[in-house]
């Protein structure tokens, strides 16, 4: 038995958080954004995606936003997604801290919590008014609400906020009664959201991740394999008994 099967099998509150590398795994097989071919690496389209550009240029903002994330509303789940579930199932109280946008977290859960730190495509939502909309009505022209201002995505964009009171504060509990932490796909740089792992140094924590990170001495388990693969084995040898 793998030292991550026998972490996941002594614990009892199990917290996976997850990046954009637990996306990039197929089928899903979304880019991420910080590697050497991210999407950060087009500097136009990162200056774009921003909450400045939003309020100054709608259109271009839209424009962008929706041919590139959009998309990402069909695509289907990996193995990592579906993990917590099959945790959950052996009887393990389960919850999920996301940076994703792409909702397949929610998507797989079977009643566990999901906190996703930086919103989701759910849906859009008015500045003005604050009514709130499926983002199925946002895939042509520019969206604007009945009260005439543009809808603005439900997710954080550069020089937005987190939502501390409803989504971090409630992650952060959530991480801090667990007794195991699953990081995937995360090298652990965007702030505020890393600080979630960091201040639980001392707590038997996995690193998946296909690179190196500058926590990994944090991790009892260090995997640069897939991290699909490796929770797919891990979890087969419990269920198997």
């Amino acid at each position: 038995m793998s030292r991550l099967a026998e972490h996941l099998g002594r614990a009892r509150r199990v917290v996976f958080f997850t990046g954009a590398g637990a996306s990039t795994e197929p089928p899903t097989s979304l880019p991420d954004f910080r590697s050497s071919t991210g999407l950060w690496k087009n500097r136009t389209l990162m200056q774009t995606l921003t909450r400045g550009t939003f309020f100054e240029d709608p259109e271009g903002f839209w424009l962008a936003f929706r041919d590139v994330f959009l998309p990402w509303k069909s695509v289907p789940p990996n193995r990592v997604h579906r993990a917590p579930a099959r945790l959950a199932a052996l009887g393990k109280q389960v919850g999920v801290v996301t940076q994703n946008i792409d909702g397949l977290d929610l998507r797989c859960a079977t009643g566990y919590p999901v906190h996703e730190l930086h919103g989701h495509l759910r849906t859009a939502a008015c500045p003005e008014c604050g009514t709130r909309v499926s983002t199925d009505r946002c895939e042509t022209g520019l969206p604007t609400c009945e009260c005439g201002a543009v809808l603005k995505p439900d997710v954080v964009l550069f020089d937005d906020p987190l939502d501390f009171e409803g989504v971090f504060l409630p992650a952060r509990d959530l991480i801090g009664k667990a007794d195991f932490l699953v990081v995937v796909g995360t090298s652990l740089a965007v702030a505020p959201a890393n600080l979630l792992v960091l201040e639980r140094r001392g707590m038997p924590m996995a690193m998946l991740n296909r690179d190196p990170t500058p926590y990994d001495e944090m991790a009892a388990v260090v995997e640069r394999r897939p991290a699909g693969a490796v929770l797919d084995e891990a979890l087969s040898a419990l269920e198997s008994g």
